[in-house]
């Protein structure tokens, strides 16, 4: 397909471009599951003594509390690690008229700080530009939005890379329309 045709006007659907997440470091996933593995089994232990004593009838406050709170713990750790099974989210830009939503995708995990890993939205207007540069002998591609500067596609090959920005480009310059965009993508996606 070397075309898109016009959208009907009025139209809801917007374009949304995604690419695999960087893969994070092998060995960290590894430490990270060990970890929680060792952690799993000294739970286990920590609350085999507890249990019995519930079993025998030894009723008292502290050993439901006890108990209680160990089952809360290794539910969250062993939900933890079967999440971290889970394939990574990619990583994704979604275009809109007049907004731009940025998914950095990959794995969440659950002491990452509050709003540095997630999805952002920037309106248009706030969009400074788009960057393209070389850092380091590899090309990086950076939305500006004036004192923030975030990292866009930083798995991606360098033409890929190119091809988003040449994409972004189009997309924040003056009055464009989203076909347009969208027309641009697929015609230049095609080559």
């Amino acid at each position: 397909m070397d075309t898109l045709a016009d959208k009907p006007t009025g139209s809801v659907i917007d374009v949304t471009l995604s690419w695999p997440a960087p893969p994070d470091s092998r060995l960290w996933r590894y430490v990270d599951r060990l970890l929680m593995v060792l952690w799993l089994c000294g739970w286990a232990w920590a609350l085999v003594w507890p249990a019995g004593q519930l079993a025998n009838g030894n009723v008292t406050f502290f050993l439901v509390a006890r108990v209680g709170f160990g089952t809360l713990c290794g539910g969250l750790c062993t939900w933890a690690l079967l999440a971290s099974f889970r394939p990574a989210r990619p990583e994704s830009v979604r275009l809109e008229s007049g907004v731009l939503r940025h998914d950095p995708g990959g794995r969440r995990r659950c002491w990452a700080r509050p709003g540095g890993e997630g999805p952002i939205q920037v309106a248009r207007s706030d969009v400074r530009g788009f960057v393209l540069e070389s850092v380091e002998g590899r090309s990086r591609l950076y939305l500006d939005r004036g004192i923030d500067r975030l990292e866009i596609g930083a798995g991606l090959r360098e033409p890929d890379r190119e091809w988003l920005f040449a994409v972004l480009q189009t997309w924040h310059s003056p009055n464009p329309s989203l076909q347009q965009t969208a027309a641009a993508m697929l015609v230049s996606g095609s080559s």
